[in-house]
């Protein structure tokens, strides 16, 4: 009950964030609310109805089972051809520590992420918002992001459902955080690609303005500043991050945290930051999503 109240607390911060965003258009501005709304969130698993029977599968050895697992696998296709496409849901095990937003408009997250370091009943609110709360703000930002914003509120791909001055003006704001982006580096030398990365980077951005949105007195904002930077700590090789720089769609674990904590007003307000800091950033370099 709690995580579906944090899912409909975000969605109302998210409202308020592309209801005052002066740079859309009426008509850009109707259809990103109205996909807003049709987000739906998911807990646990999402697996695929069964329509075909499953009885007598085993068969007389291994080849005979197996094509009759196939048989029955394709029987099952051909009957939900037949019906209206459901929105569709990851199936990710329940024991994952994971979410993932899905381009029918529908944000998952398993059993697994509802607790340990995501999010624990005995926390403050602001404390799980900034845990749990950050990665369900950041799957829903997704809806938003540079990709996903060519489908539409029902899940169809259709890159010209938004008018031209929005478009244009989106482009506009993502070549804004991809300049930004390519700034970070990690060990001092190896920068962060910010194109390849854009994606997950305007979701971070867009869903720490999110939650920022949310709380009212400095002691929220730090609790929930280092509930997001507790649930990115870890340790990895050299090697493995700059694998990571060619290989992965998402910024390292250190520039996930810093990068959109230094474009965030209410971060400078939180603790004091002020230039000459380590993670001071000019604002006229600073980026927005909204």
């Amino acid at each position: 009950e709690k995580v579906k109240e944090m899912c409909e607390d975000i969605k109302n911060s998210y409202r308020e964030l592309i209801g005052r965003a002066d740079w859309l258009t009426e008509d850009g501005r109707s259809k990103l609310l109205k996909k807003l709304e049709t987000i739906e969130f998911k807990t646990g698993g999402n697996y695929s109805e069964i329509l075909v029977s499953t009885d007598d599968l085993i068969g007389k050895d291994f080849y005979d089972t197996y094509k009759n697992i196939k048989h029955f696998e394709s029987e099952n296709v051909k009957e939900l051809v037949k019906r209206p496409r459901p929105k569709r849901g990851d199936t990710m095990q329940p024991q994952t520590v994971n979410a993932c937003f899905w381009i029918d408009n529908v944000v998952v997250m398993t059993a697994g992420i509802t607790e340990g370091a995501f999010f624990n009943e005995n926390n403050s609110e602001y404390s799980n918002l900034g845990r749990l709360g950050m990665v369900i703000a950041h799957e829903v930002g997704h809806a938003f992001d540079s990709n996903c914003i060519n489908w539409d509120e029902n899940g169809n791909y259709n890159p010209g459902w938004l008018n031209e001055t929005d478009r244009k003006a989106l482009k506009e704001r993502a070549d804004m955080c991809i300049d930004y982006y390519n700034g970070y580096t990690i060990m001092d030398v190896y920068h962060v690609d910010g194109v390849q990365t854009l994606g997950e980077n305007y979701a971070d951005i867009g869903a720490l303005e999110c939650i920022s949105n949310i709380a009212k007195e400095k002691k929220d904002y730090i609790e929930m500043y280092e509930g997001f930077a507790e649930i990115w700590r870890k340790l990895g090789s050299d090697v493995a991050g700059i694998e990571q720089l060619h290989t992965d769609e998402h910024s390292p674990a250190i520039v996930r945290v810093n990068a959109p904590l230094s474009s965030c007003e209410k971060f400078y307000e939180a603790y004091g930051v002020k230039e000459g800091d380590g993670m001071y950033v000019a604002p006229k370099k600073r980026v927005k999503r909204w």
